[in-house]
């Protein structure tokens, strides 16, 4: 993950120095969908549950993005990403599949063996480098694509609660990060802009959360690939 990082911010720093014609805003709502490899961890001593996960996402950001010599361009943006968990099952032993996993929580009143959450979300801030290149199909008409790399930040979450209502908290911790391909369409008129980009992650790591049993906030899960996003964006050229 830091290596990563580093590598980012050297080409920034790099291209920032370097010589640009005009730049353009950007803004961009987003929708992604996850599927995370099967987890497990010890219900009790004689029982293991497994654990899967899907989660369908959105997200706005504004970005400042600029053409760089070679029809290259970098791109920085700050945005909002509701990064979710949607579906969960979990196996238990003898018991079946539950449409829900194990939380802790001590409100309310529960089950035999204790609170369920079928559903949860963090609220992120989302940071966003990338660097692209641009083809040009016709005047006003491209092809672009490009790497990009996404650091969340959660300031909220939230869970629901099986047959009790939502459990909210407002932990500000470091999430995780996506790094990935992008590609698409951009059409030009003047100096507005309008595109229709397809995501594909590559990398994705997020933090365990110390609500659910067995889990660390200092500790985290990753997985390649599985995942697949769609984002439109709205540009308008500075100069």
């Amino acid at each position: 993950m830091k290596v990563i990082t580093l590598v980012f911010f050297f080409i920034f720093s790099q291209t920032i120095q370097a010589q640009v014609n005009s730049g353009s805003l950007e803004f961009s709502p987003q929708i992604r969908w996850d599927r995370y490899p099967l987890f497990s961890y010890s219900y009790n001593t004689t029982m293991v549950s497994g654990i899967k996960l899907t989660g369908r996402s959105w997200g706005l950001g504004l970005a400042y993005k600029y053409p760089l010599p070679k029809r290259l361009y970098a791109k920085i943006g700050l945005g909002y990403y509701k990064y979710t968990f949607d579906n969960i099952f979990q196996s238990t032993g003898p018991l079946g599949t539950i449409p829900a996993r194990d939380i802790n929580y001590d409100g309310g009143a529960s089950s035999t063996f204790g609170h369920t959450t079928d559903n949860y979300y963090y609220n992120t801030a989302a940071l966003t480098l990338a660097i692209g290149r641009t083809s040009y199909i016709s005047k006003d008409l491209s092809f672009i694509s490009g790497l990009e790399y996404v650091r969340y930040h959660t300031f909220s979450q939230s869970y629901h609660i099986t047959n009790v209502a939502d459990y909210k908290r407002s932990d500000s911790r470091y999430f995780g990060f996506s790094a990935g391909i992008h590609f698409g369409l951009q059409k030009t008129v003047g100096k507005f802009g309008i595109g229709a980009i397809l995501q594909l992650p590559l990398y994705t790591e997020w933090s365990q959360d110390a609500v659910f049993p067995e889990e660390d906030n200092n500790r985290s899960r990753s997985k390649w690939f599985r995942g697949v996003g769609s984002a439109l964006t709205f540009s308008y050229k500075i100069k």
